[in-house]
């Protein structure tokens, strides 16, 4: 999964109008154009911010245009990042970032014209020096962007995207953890997940990059410049339109530069947030008039223009405030999810999933069952009632016949208090401090994928036996009278 698709329009039409009768004056300047030499770090007297002047060059030079944003490196819950805030009020609706398509590393999804009696079906690679045209033809579409991405890393200054790959995570050594996924993990460190089905997932995704890789070229690229590549495409790319004209049907993939260091954040209460830096609670409290600060998912910030993919702000961003989006929300937000698609875990779990009687079910953070509507809960709960029923059929051995309906609302609700408590007891009692058999920022994460799971699952058992009680009296009192 790449982060979601978005709409082929800006949410906000009158945004579209302006940006596009403004972009015919956007100058896009060759690369040639501008110097590459003093590749250096500076840091802004603002707090948590530092600039890489560099990419910022080059996002000039190619029409990216995010003037109201800076970039800072910042560390959350012990693991470092890179954020990027606003350095000046941005207003609702306002288009905060511009991104040219020929800026981003685009690869378009495969179009057969049926009705074409003279189409051909025979797809050419791109990028013959790394996959044939067989190969192409077969790769999936991540493996075709990191190809994509490969050839513009082994260009180097060559590159009409050299700034961008140069602001990307190194291949290795230091910052490499920005693009970090489980499939780098040793099994000891994917054991403290104590997630044997992401595990099994995991360890399958990994038997198809060494056959992918096997495919390549010989000689196009090293094994680490190929997981390096990866990588990158698994937690950066977006899915959407990226075509020229735009498609609204189009299923494209992209890396799109500036857009792609956007953080996930989800919805959070100010005050108690660990997700949030003292700085940001003091701002946020001054910028909004409510104790929580809700983050836009990408379908909602990201839109197209004629030749553009642009951001716009949901909620104004008060200086200093970072600007990001959420990549799953809701029922969406497993931790599982966010481990396996993109390499981390929210510092706040959205949801957590639990199998009650082989029935899935999705909690809140308040332990409620997570759905888009009642009927779906209700849904749920007549499929555990079901279930529930033919266990016990088969603990008795169809001696007794128990029918669905004599399974109660508090049998149901006390079962799903169980089945939290299983996975409670599957869980270790304390996550081990030492990280000698493992990488610090690796384990930071396993043991805050823990935490957030057994919190999820206390308030779910705690949420389902408070059910199961006022089912039970209510349904005494009925009884009674």
């Amino acid at each position: 999964m790449v982060k979601d698709s978005f709409s082929t329009q800006c949410p906000l039409r009158y945004v579209v109008v302006v940006l596009c009768a403004a972009w015919t004056t956007i100058r896009i300047v060759p690369t040639e154009a501008w110097s590459l030499s003093n590749k250096t770090l500076y840091t802004e007297t603002r707090d948590h911010v530092t600039i890489d002047s560099t990419f910022r060059r080059w996002c000039d030079a190619v029409g990216i245009r995010a003037n109201k944003l800076v970039h800072g490196r910042d560390t959350v819950d012990g693991i470092p990042g890179v954020t990027v805030r606003a350095n000046t009020m941005v207003m609702t609706g306002e288009v905060v970032i511009v991104v040219p398509i020929d800026a981003a590393i685009v690869v378009l999804a495969d179009v057969v014209d049926d009705d074409d009696k003279n189409y051909s079906t025979k797809i050419s690679s791109p990028i013959p020096e790394y996959l044939s045209d067989e190969a192409w033809e077969r790769a999936p579409p991540k493996l075709r962007l990191a190809c994509k991405l490969l050839r513009e890393y082994h260009l180097g200054e060559e590159s009409y995207h050299v700034g961008y790959v140069d602001h990307l995570p190194p291949v290795t050594g230091p910052g490499r953890e920005r693009c970090d996924t489980l499939d780098r993990w040793t099994d000891d460190e994917l054991d403290r997940l104590h997630s044997p089905s992401l595990v099994a997932k995991i360890k399958e995704r990994v038997t198809m990059d060494n056959q992918w890789f096997a495919s390549l070229r010989i000689g196009s690229c090293s094994r680490i410049e190929f997981d390096w590549a990866i990588d990158v495409v698994r937690t950066r790319a977006f899915s959407g339109d990226y075509s020229i004209p735009h498609n609204a049907q189009a299923n494209d993939i992209a890396l799109l530069p500036f857009i792609d260091d956007l953080n996930h954040r989800e919805t959070i209460d100010v005050g108690s947030s660990p997700s949030l830096l003292p700085s940001d609670r003091t701002t946020i409290r001054r910028a909004t008039a409510t104790a929580s600060f809700a983050f836009p998912s990408v379908t909602q910030v990201l839109g197209r223009t004629r030749d553009a993919v642009c951001w716009v702000a949901h909620q104004q961003h008060q200086s200093g405030v970072e600007v990001a989006h959420s990549y799953l929300d809701g029922p969406d937000g497993l931790g599982e999810d966010f481990l396996y698609e993109w390499g981390f875990v929210p510092h706040e779990l959205d949801a957590n999933a639990v199998r009650v009687h082989g029935v899935c079910i999705v909690l809140r953070r308040d332990g409620s069952i997570h759905s888009p509507n009642d009927n779906n809960i209700n849904n749920n709960l007549k499929a555990i009632r079901r279930a529930l029923a033919q266990h016990r059929r088969q603990q008795r051995e169809d001696s007794v016949v128990v029918d669905s309906t004599l399974v109660s609302d508090a049998d149901v609700y006390r079962s799903i208090a169980s089945h939290c408590e299983m996975e409670l007891d599957a869980l270790p009692s304390a996550e081990p401090n030492d990280t000698s058999d493992g990488d610090v920022n690796r384990m930071t994460m396993a043991r805050a994928y823990i935490s957030g799971k057994k919190l999820i699952l206390l308030a779910g058992r705690k949420w389902a036996q408070e059910q199961a009680t006022a089912y039970e009296s209510r349904s005494n009192s009925l009884r009674l009278s």
